[in-house]
C-alpha cells in the first residue's frame, strides 16, 4: 500500500487506541484498524490471532518500524467496539504486513 492509500484506508475504517513503549511515553488517539475477528493463518498454524491491528509506519501517527523493538511496544484497544480497553496488549513479534505506508501485527 502506497503512502497515499494509507489516510484514505485509516479515515474510512479507523478507530482510536492508545500506542506505548515500556519505559517511555503514551500517545492516546492514534488512529488503528482493528479486525477483532481476523482470518486464520493459512500457513499450516493451528490457531488464529484474537485481533490483528493496523497502525501507520510513523512515529508520530502510529510506530516507526525503525525504532519498534518487540515485546516493548503495547496497544490499548477494546475487546469489543465500544467495550472497555484492554491494558497493554503487547505487540511481540514482528508486523505481518508493512510497507512504506502501514504495519499489521498480529496480536
Amino acid at each position: 500500500m502506497s503512502n497515499y492509500a494509507a489516510p484514505a484506508l485509516m479515515g474510512n475504517h479507523a478507530e482510536s487506541v492508545t500506542v506505548g513503549v515500556d519505559g517511555g511515553s503514551e500517545r492516546e488517539g492514534i488512529d488503528a484498524i482493528v479486525d477483532r475477528n481476523p482470518p486464520a493463518p493459512a500457513d499450516g498454524r493451528a490457531s488464529k490471532p484474537s485481533m490483528t491491528i493496523t497502525l501507520y509506519n510513523d512515529a508520530t501517527t502510529g510506530i516507526d518500524i525503525t525504532a519498534f523493538n518487540a515485546g516493548k511496544y503495547y496497544v490499548k484497544v477494546a475487546r469489543v467496539v465500544g467495550g472497555a480497553t484492554i491494558d497493554k496488549l503487547y505487540l511481540h513479534g514482528k508486523p505481518t504486513v508493512q510497507d512504506s505506508g502501514m504495519l499489521t501485527f498480529e496480536v
